[in-house]
């Protein structure tokens, strides 16, 4: 996921604590991480309806809280993806001053509302120093896992995202994997014991080689969502459709399971002649014509490669004729206001939901409780 550099992505916890970056652990809580390596996904405790459903994964970094239409975002979204917490060295949470913690009462009932689940990210770039240490010891996957859980549970969130970029070498590749697996049985045990299932996602890098790697290792038995970070490629536009058709095409060759693959979209755009990029929303704004049907994707000079309108809803049908698992974005504050014309988020429901979005059915975390 991004920050200042979105070359190389930012890909992020607490329990009742308002102290800027502090720490939490779990150790008092024992949520064991026993039961068998089974697929998840046929759980029967998660609907059919929510397995179906077409997702649209927004990410949110701490720096757009202050200002942003809760409301209105979780109607637009499946997955508001808080971006992000880290992970130290001795498989503590750290960095929860980054936690929406003051506007949580307003995130929950948009996301009751709307029925969007609530997911923290831990990890981005250079927020990543303390996952190679954990995911090579059980002991500290078992304590970081079990820590998630007791986090999630105290907040009412549905699942958590891990955004290590990168895993360097095998070890550290059999490490995340590790890591995966001993997250999903801490979670499954839960959810035998108490009916409540929590989600678990991961970013990763459409090259063609990082596919290959999670397929070998069975990562699609042990995730609910792979994000493939489609764009900052190059050179050219960053994001083209060629581009996403190709991602298509990786997880095809590669045999990696489609049904938990999304296809990342950008709100920004890029240089195509220096380091440097510019949001969605101030390109847009300085050029009404990129938000508009038939905009283009680029800007008037040629020197900002971005995706407009059109190429959007195009890769949301790509996406969709694909059979993959949704959509993802990073990231939601770099669009207009979704109720304005030239949002890139309201394209994507338009075309996702043309007949509007329908109500919530599901019970949610919350109400379990």
């Amino acid at each position: 996921m991004r920050v200042t550099n979105p070359r190389r992505r930012l890909g992020r916890l607490s329990v009742f604590l308002l102290i800027a970056a502090a720490t939490v652990t779990a150790s008092g809580l024992d949520a064991g991480d026993g039961g068998t390596d089974t697929d998840h996904r046929t759980d029967p405790s998660s609907t059919e309806s929510d397995q179906n459903e077409f997702v649209v994964a927004g990410y949110l970094p701490e720096w757009r809280y202050e200002g942003t239409d809760w409301d209105t975002t979780c109607a637009h979204v499946t997955h508001l993806i808080l971006f992000s917490m880290e992970v130290t060295e001795d498989a503590k949470l750290t960095a929860s001053d980054r936690f929406p913690h003051a506007h949580m009462d307003a995130i929950q009932e948009a996301s009751r509302k709307h029925g969007c689940d609530l997911v923290l990210s831990i990890g981005g770039n250079k927020r990543t120093g303390g996952f190679p240490t954990v995911a090579k010891d059980k002991a500290l996957s078992r304590k970081l896992a079990r820590t998630l859980l007791y986090f999630v549970r105290q907040h009412n969130l549905h699942g958590v995202d891990f955004n290590w970029e990168y895993p360097n070498g095998e070890e550290e590749w059999r490490g995340l994997h590790r890591l995966l697996k001993i997250t999903r049985r801490v979670f499954d045990r839960h959810r035998d014991e108490t009916g409540q299932r929590f989600s678990i996602s991961m970013a990763y890098y459409p090259d063609g080689r990082q596919e290959k790697i999670l397929t070998e290792f069975g990562a699609s038995a042990h995730v609910d969502m792979a994000h493939g970070m489609a764009y900052d490629f190059g050179p050219g536009g960053h994001s083209t459709m060629e581009l996403a058709k190709n991602v298509v095409k990786n997880l095809e060759r590669t045999g990696m399971n489609k049904s938990i693959a999304t296809l990342g979209l950008p709100f920004y755009g890029r240089s195509m002649w220096k380091q440097g990029w510019r949001t969605y929303e101030d390109l847009a704004s300085e050029h009404p014509g990129l938000g508009t049907k038939g905009g283009g994707d680029e800007d008037p000079s040629g020197e900002y490669s971005l995706n407009g309108p059109d190429t959007i809803a195009k890769k949301v049908k790509l996406a969709m004729n694909a059979g993959l698992r949704g959509v993802m974005i990073w990231e939601l504050g770099q669009d207009f206001h979704p109720g304005d014309g030239r949002s890139l988020l309201g394209a994507i429901a338009r075309e996702v939901w043309p007949t509007g979005r329908p109500k919530p059915g599901r019970t949610t975390i919350k109400d379990e409780l």
